[in-house]
């Protein structure tokens, strides 16, 4: 870097001797530069600062650097360049610039004609404090307008001297005066009264109160003195009683006046006072209330109504920075006490979600630059900080490359004055919960060493206890000094232990285990668990279980930090892990003294909101060494009642530690409703009981049964269930099936739940032998039928106990054999094989195998077919081929033709019975081929035999005539011929025609 341009100034008066350097910079030849300044005290190291926003263009660089002179300049200092500093003159040796200042606004005041605004002398004066100005001031009320009189009352109130309290008082009495003159008076004769004087204007102030507040005023409390005043403001009323209660402003009414101004909004009826409150507390140099107003001011955007515009805002904004700034150049330590009001104000949560330029900051005190008056303060010598041009807003400078130097700097405004009242700065760090307030004053601090023996290890402590890092960096660094191995200081090390610094932790660690025995004490141990910090936590738990506390010792731990932990609401998004943590050490560490806790504290631990108090809680009550039938009533059912899965677990679990005895027999309906529990998780957790229980005791196991057999023929409300009590059924409660009735299991069976039936099925297969008898054959092949395989096992068991009654009686077996004709195979295949296996030709009638064959599946016909080959009796031919020709399936019809030439032949009658049969069979198309041609061929023999056989022949084929098949014509018309042939008087569909040959021709016509 190459120095272009430097320029040196100095200010000088009675209280400063101070020089400011400017230098513009080159950083890269002919392509960036930058404008840096030094200031400080003659004499002393000076501070550095950046001007420029990082590298700039030579010619912006220039215009900076000669507006930093021009501004300084401005402001009193003088151009020294190339004089030596140590030539010039000592504050001793030059005029007091104070006092020049007090004679020339004397010689203004004295003169009949001055070319300034007299009315801006005159508060001149009153800034100045010119006590000699008083007589002058006074000889000039009257002579002008309102507004001077009001000058003149502001400046005596500063001014003082012996008259002008006199003429105030005067003046304030004088009816005349205008109002607003008068609030100005009366805060001067305040300014200037004794305190007796002072009690008396208040209370006289009391008696122009509103009756509702007067009273209240005078002899009531804060509270309900401020309960009575926001009654009457949500009334409507007290709107003028708003300026006279910061006039009166005694111990009755202040904090209800401040927290008025914290929250009233900015409107009409509200505004007007709050603006004259603000005028006040400007001229009492009231930190609280200016600080509080200011901040609102700050923060606030406009309301978009008349009575609090941007323009207002921004002049109010302007104008507490102005007065603060003309404080700060009269190095009045007024300065001091505003700025820590205003600063006391700032939280990060006003910032924590703000905005900017539409990016988001990443160190939380760059935020804070939205706020015009605040940034002042903090930044105004702050190389990354700059001021807009119409002085409205300030803005960082960005993240471009820095210096140590430039990391460290200081930028507040005045910060002479600040480094004359580092106890201020102590305060300001006990107090306020803003990181840029917090940087900045560790910064002053960091430039005020001689102070640091004044700061006491409680002060550090509290530093170290903040959640920012600058201060407990700070506080920490300092506290290690002072730390005593041979007499620790427990707090010290328990603030280093619980801070944010992982440097104090690694510290306080290393001092309790060098002198463990000095730290086992309960309020240590008990704040070291209940740390907001993981990583002393991990701490507390290791060193406890290594080292043993005393009875007694222990027993008051853990009442200190179940007491904190009661405290814990769920306002924070790490408490949860922290309550987690602290149950973890308390079970793991104490879990011995843990089981003689006292039960009220256990339930007041699981009246907890939040779930991982609850569970602590509960876990203590699993492992207590009361036995858990001694527990206080429906307590163990508030934990299976619960609402988080965790303590419904342990509950169950407490719930199985009951005896027995009362378990399967008080606690029985809780069991049931458990078991039938819409939350999964409980269903589970009593399924390991249910399972105990049902073993040792059979009758429970049947109860249990019943109930929940009747709960699974109803319909099921919850999902889940059904299907978790049939698998208890089926898997866990052993015998039970023995004891169900047939009319439950039959209302199983009548369920539409897949599950209901299934266990019939079970209950089916365990009771077949005793139930059989008490089956109808046809309910029996209805149950062969059932989707659910275990209903069909049941079933087959069934049946096959019943086969002695199917054999006695017919109609029994027809109704028996229908389990032939089954949906579903298994069945079809059990009722094959014990058909074939269990009975035998005295068993099968034609009239059941004729039902057989008459079944709609092929697979059956083709079994009662084989039946009637095997058992087939000649006695009964004629009634087969009767049955079998009504049949319409083409196997039946084929099979029927079988029995034609022995039970048809030569009978014309049968012919005539069976008509319809033949002309189902000749009817078929594309298909019936074999039953066709044996029709035919038995058609044609039957015609040939007689006259009235052939008529009937005739019939049949004159009806099937039409409808006939193309290739069957030819057989149809083939036998008709014969028939006409032999018989002519037969009437049939055709004509015969002889036709002869033509010679030469090879075809008839």
């Amino acid at each position: 870097m190459k120095v272009i341009k430097k320029t040196i100034l100095h200010y000088q008066d009675d209280r400063s001797d101070k020089i400011y350097e400017v230098e513009l910079f080159e950083v890269k030849e002919n392509q960036h530069y930058m404008v840096n300044f030094n200031y400080g005290r003659r004499g002393s190291q000076l501070r550095h600062g950046i001007k420029t926003d990082g590298y700039v263009s030579f010619a912006k660089a220039e215009k900076v650097f000669y507006q930093v002179i021009q501004e300084k300049i401005k402001g009193g200092y003088r151009n020294v360049t190339g004089i030596s500093l140590n030539s010039l003159p000592k504050k001793s040796e030059i005029p007091n610039h104070n006092h020049l200042r007090k004679q020339a606004i004397l010689e203004h005041l004295a003169r009949e004609k001055t070319n300034r605004p007299l009315e801006r002398i005159i508060w001149r004066a009153g800034e100045l404090k010119i006590a000699e100005a008083t007589p002058m001031l006074i000889n000039f009320l009257g002579t002008g307008t309102d507004l001077r009189d009001y000058c003149i009352a502001w400046s005596l109130g500063w001014c003082g001297g012996k008259d002008a309290l006199a003429a105030l008082i005067r003046l304030y009495e004088n009816p005349t005066t205008s109002e607003f003159v008068s609030r100005i008076v009366f805060e001067a004769i305040l300014k200037l009264s004794d305190s007796e004087i002072r009690a008396e204007l208040q209370t006289e102030m009391i008696e122009f109160l509103s009756p509702e507040l007067r009273e209240f005023a005078l002899h009531g409390t804060a509270e309900k003195f401020e309960e009575v005043f926001n009654q009457s403001l949500a009334e409507g009323k007290s709107f003028s009683d708003i300026e006279r209660l910061y006039q009166i402003d005694n111990e009755y009414v202040r904090s209800a006046l401040l927290n008025f101004l914290r929250t009233a909004p900015f409107q009409e009826n509200f505004f007007q006072p709050i603006r004259h409150i603000f005028k006040m507390a400007e001229y009492r140099r009231d930190p609280e209330v200016f600080g509080i107003l200011t901040y609102r001011f700050d923060k606030e955007n406009t309301t978009g109504r008349e009575v609090y515009t941007e323009k207002t805002r921004n002049y109010l904004r302007k104008r507490i920075w102005r007065t603060l700034e003309k404080l700060g150049i009269d190095n009045d330590v007024e300065y001091i006490n505003l700025a820590v009001g205003i600063l006391r104000q700032y939280s990060d949560a006003d910032v924590m979600y703000y905005r900017l330029e539409n990016k988001f900051y990443s160190e939380l005190q760059h935020r804070f630059v939205n706020f015009l008056v605040l940034s002042h303060i903090l930044y105004t010598n702050h190389s990354r900080y700059s001021l807009s041009s119409d002085r409205l807003n300030w803005r960082f400078n960005g993240y471009f490359e820095r210096t140590n130097k430039e990391i460290k700097q200081r930028g507040e405004a005045f910060p002479e004055l600040w480094e004359k009242q580092p106890g201020i700065l102590v305060q300001l760090l006990l107090e306020s919960n803003c990181h840029a307030v917090h940087n900045f004053a560790v910064r002053v601090l960091d430039s005020c060493q001689s102070f640091y023996p004044k700061l006491n290890i409680k002060t550090l402590i509290e530093f170290i206890k903040k959640p920012y890092e600058v201060t407990v960096r700070f506080g920490f660094e300092l506290a290690i000094e002072r730390y005593k191995k041979i007499d620790p200081d427990l707090d010290l090390v328990l603030a280093s232990a619980n801070s944010i610094l992982p440097k104090a932790h690694t510290a306080a660690y290393r001092w309790i285990n060098k002198q463990p025995n000095r730290f086992l004490n309960a309020n240590f141990m008990a704040a070291l668990i209940t740390s907001q910090e993981p990583e002393t936590r991990d701490f507390v738990k290791n060193f406890l279980s290594s080292h043993s506390l005393k009875e007694g010792t222990a027993k008051v731990l853990i009442g200190k930090v179940i007491a904190e932990l009661l405290t814990f609401k769920q306002e924070t998004y790490w408490i949860e892990r922290v309550a987690q943590d602290i149950a973890d050490i308390l079970l793991s560490c104490l879990s011995y003294q843990l089981k003689q806790l006292g039960m009220g504290v256990i339930i007041d631990l699981l009246q907890h909101p939040l779930v991982e108090i609850q569970e602590l809680g509960a876990n203590i009550l699993e492992n207590h060494e009361t036995p858990a039938a001694e527990f206080p009533t429906n307590l163990i059912e508030s934990l299976i009642e619960s609402p988080y899965p965790k303590i419904r677990e342990i509950g169950i679990r407490i719930f199985g530690q009951l005896p027995e005895e009362i378990l399967i027999s008080s606690r029985r309906d809780l069991i049931i409703a458990m078991a039938v529990n819409s939350e999964e998780d409980i269903r589970s957790l009593i399924e390991p009981i249910i399972q105990d229980l049902t073993k040792k005791y059979s009758d429970f196991a049947s109860q249990l049964a019943w109930e929940f057999i009747d709960i699974l023929v109803m319909p099921e409300k919850s999902e889940g269930v059904h299907d978790y009590l049939a698998g208890l059924l089926r898997h866990d409660i052993p015998g039970w099936q023995e004891n169900i009735s047939l009319e439950k299991t039959k209302q199983l069976l009548r369920a539409k739940s897949d599950i209901a039936q299934e266990l019939a099925g079970l209950i089916l297969k365990a009771n077949y032998q005793e139930w059989a008898g008490d089956f109808a054959t046809i309910e029996i092949v209805k149950l062969a039928n059932y989707q659910l395989v275990a209903v069909r096992q049941a079933a087959w068991q069934i049946f096959a106990e019943n086969i002695r009654r199917f054999r006695s009686n017919s109609q029994e077996m027809l109704a028996a054999v229908r389990l032939l004709e089954s949906d579903w195979e298994d069945s079809r295949n059990f009722a094959w094989e014990i058909f074939q296996t269990s009975f035998d030709e005295t068993d099968w009638s034609p009239e059941i195998m004729v039902s057989i064959c008459d079944s709609v599946r092929d697979d059956v016909r083709v079994f009662g077919r084989e039946l009637v080959s095997r058992y087939f009796e000649d006695s009964y031919g004629q009634d087969y081929l009767l049955k079998f020709s009504e049949h319409p399936s083409g196997d039946m019809q084929v099979f029927a033709t079988d029995f034609l030439s022995d039970y048809a032949a030569d009978n014309v009658e049968r012919l005539r019975d069976l008509q319809p049969y033949f002309i189902s069979v000749l009817c078929q198309v594309n298909k019936g081929r074999v039953a066709k041609k044996r029709v035919f061929t038995f058609l044609e023999k039957e015609a040939e035999k007689s006259e009235e056989a052939a008529r009937v022949v005739a019939d049949i084929l004159t009806r099937q005539s039409v409808t006939i098949a193309i290739g069957d014509k030819a057989k149809a018309i083939e036998i008709m011929l014969k028939i006409h042939n032999s018989y002519p008087e037969v009437s049939l569909p055709i004509s015969v025609k002889f036709v002869s040959r033509k010679e030469g021709v090879g075809s008839r016509e």
